[in-house]
């Protein structure tokens, strides 16, 4: 028997609506499931959600666990990502108008370095490594069909 969390839905229920969002079935290994109980069970224990804020917290879920599956398949389809180690990475956080947005395009414009696009932070994907000082040109397949996101098919 599935448990429904207080509207959100059932671990199941979840995991396929992540299925068919993500286009992908493998999670991988399952050293996930037990964070993701305790986020359910506090949201049913502790929460006390709108039906808007079970709908976000949904959302945020399925959009979680949509990012594993992409990860798992990009894993899969460049199994040499796993070697690769990130040493010393650096992260640009910032309040609004305060310049993040333009370090982070500055750094991001060294050819010796990859970073991530800006509009694509929310989609969870592997892009192929950079070679030879150029970022390699993908295709991002799984990207929304609405929003701003539509018009960045593709990134180079």
């Amino acid at each position: 028997m599935t448990h429904d969390y207080d509207g959100i839905g059932s671990i199941e229920d979840l995991h396929q609506a992540a299925r068919e969002a993500a286009g992908y079935s493998d999670f991988g290994s399952d050293d996930y499931l037990e964070g993701l109980q305790v986020l359910l069970d506090s949201f049913e224990r502790e929460a006390d959600l709108t039906s808007q804020g079970r709908m976000i917290a949904r959302k945020m879920i399925v959009s979680a666990l949509s990012g594993r599956l992409t990860s798992e398949a990009g894993f899969s389809r460049y199994p040499a990502h796993v070697d690769v180690a990130v040493e010393r990475p650096v992260f640009v956080c910032g309040l609004t108008r305060t310049g993040s947005t333009a370090l982070h395009r500055l750094l991001s414009a060294d050819p010796a370095h990859q970073a991530s696009r800006c509009g694509l932070l929310n989609h969870h994907s592997l892009a192929p490594l950079a070679r030879h000082g150029r970022r390699t040109r993908i295709s991002s397949g799984r990207m929304p069909s609405t929003g701003p996101a539509r018009r960045m098919r593709r990134i180079s």
